[in-house]
């Protein structure tokens, strides 16, 4: 099973708990966080770049590590 679904899942079960216990504590009485209200949070300017940064940074070390790879596998080559 891929990771996007098992997230969605995971997602997915999270809000029925959230849900089952909103109707548990019933509508009137307590309130319910806004967290519960909107599970779906909007992510600010600087956590976009944050992950944006992290994103670049996987893809150059996966790029670096594929040219390693090659150039070692073109090396054994050149030996045989």
């Amino acid at each position: 099973m891929s990771i996007q679904k098992k997230s969605l899942i995971s997602t997915l079960k999270t809000a029925k708990r959230a849900n089952l216990a909103k109707d548990d504590l019933g509508a009137g009485s307590a309130s319910v966080s806004p967290a519960v209200k909107n599970p779906v949070r909007k992510l600010n300017t600087a956590t976009k770049s944050q992950l944006a940064a992290k994103s670049m940074a996987a893809s150059k070390q996966l790029a670096a590590s594929k040219n390693a790879l090659a150039s070692k596998q073109m090396a054994a080559r050149k030996l045989q």
